[in-house]
């Protein structure tokens, strides 16, 4: 069963996040959605028996922002933990 999966900045995200403009807050809560529709479509049914609560850190890129992500299964969260950018 899936919980209400969310995204949260953590981390040094979380102290970078406030600073930016709301154009690239913007962007990076839109990174952060697709990334929750990336987990319920990885793991469709949620955590499975056997398998770590929490991914590893993963890494998404998109065109002006890398960022270092995890899923908590736990929580229900996906944890954006780095941000580096914008780029261009």
């Amino acid at each position: 069963m899936n919980g209400s999966w969310e995204h949260e900045f953590v981390g040094s995200a979380a102290l970078s996040y406030p600073d930016l403009p709301e154009r690239d807050r913007s962007e990076l809560d839109a990174i952060g959605r697709l990334l929750v529709e990336q987990v319920r479509g990885e793991f469709p049914g949620g955590w499975v028996y056997g398998t770590p609560l929490v991914t590893t850190l993963r890494r998404y890129t998109a065109p002006r922002w890398v960022v270092m992500w995890q899923a908590d299964f736990q929580y229900w969260r996906v944890y954006v933990v780095q941000i580096d950018g914008p780029v261009g």
